[in-house]
């Protein structure tokens, strides 16, 4: 098995259907930019969806291809696309013990109770792609608190 080619690609030269592939994306792109970045999943639905895209494993496989040497070709900028494949970790130091201690204070202020502790039911969101929670609008606290419901009309 041959490893994936990695680093930028300074002259591609993608075919006209590759290209009509890219407008389409950027099209998705630009329309979505308040919600950058999408992951190719998302991507791969709007275009479904809007753009009449085939909804085959071999389109999604293109469409996974397609983006990933666009980027490195310098086509498609990196920042507009999620990849999920690579976590980052960096633990926290602290310079000193002064800047420990306005760390301290910092989560103090920003310190949450768990207003459903002790309750019999507990509210949940739950998403089946890890890539629309960033993107998740409605957050369980905020549905609790813009609530029309009146108390004890959910089962």
């Amino acid at each position: 098995m041959s490893a994936r080619a990695r680093g930028f690609i300074e002259a591609w030269h993608p075919r006209a259907e590759t290209w009509e592939l890219l407008y389409r994306i950027k099209q998705v792109l630009d329309e979505y930019v308040e919600q950058l970045p999408l992951t190719l999943r998302q991507i791969f639905y709007i275009l479904v969806g809007r753009h009449a895209y085939e909804k085959t494993e071999r389109a999604y496989e293109r469409l996974c291809e397609t983006p990933n040497k666009a980027r490195r070709g310098k086509v498609i900028d990196m920042d507009a696309v999620r990849d999920d494949g690579f976590t980052n970790e960096i633990p926290d130091f602290f310079g000193s013990a002064n800047h420990f201690l306005d760390a301290v204070r910092v989560s103090a202020r920003l310190l949450r109770l768990d207003r459903q502790a002790g309750q019999t039911r507990r509210l949940a969101l739950w998403c089946e792609a890890s890539g629309m929670v960033p993107h998740s609008s409605v957050s369980p606290t905020r549905l609790v608190s813009e609530s029309t419901l009146p108390a004890g009309s959910i089962p």
